[in-house]
């Protein structure tokens, strides 16, 4: 996926975290931000296709990490949000 970038806005010294983010419509959500300056925290349920994702992000400059998780279990999302704000902020 060709990653293009639109310097009128910049994403610069952001978090984004993108849920679904390991592919479709996600995956081109967290490449479009990290395109755009963000750091891009993907996250789903297959850590497999999480760290390939990352690593396609990755493999074009752009800054990205993953986390695993379960959106429909409460605390195991409250567990992801509380390490990527540990990470990142």
């Amino acid at each position: 996926m060709d990653i293009s970038r639109l310097p009128s806005f910049r994403l610069d010294g952001k978090i984004a975290l993108v849920t679904g983010g390991s592919k479709g419509i996600g995956f081109a959500m967290a490449c479009a931000l990290a395109a755009h300056g963000a750091h891009v925290v993907i996250a789903s349920r297959n850590a497999t296709d999480l760290q390939k994702a990352a690593e396609e992000i990755a493999s074009q400059g752009f800054s990205c990490s993953w986390v695993q998780v379960d959106v429909t279990d409460k605390e195991n999302v409250r567990r992801m949000v509380d390490c990527v704000i540990a990470q990142h902020v």
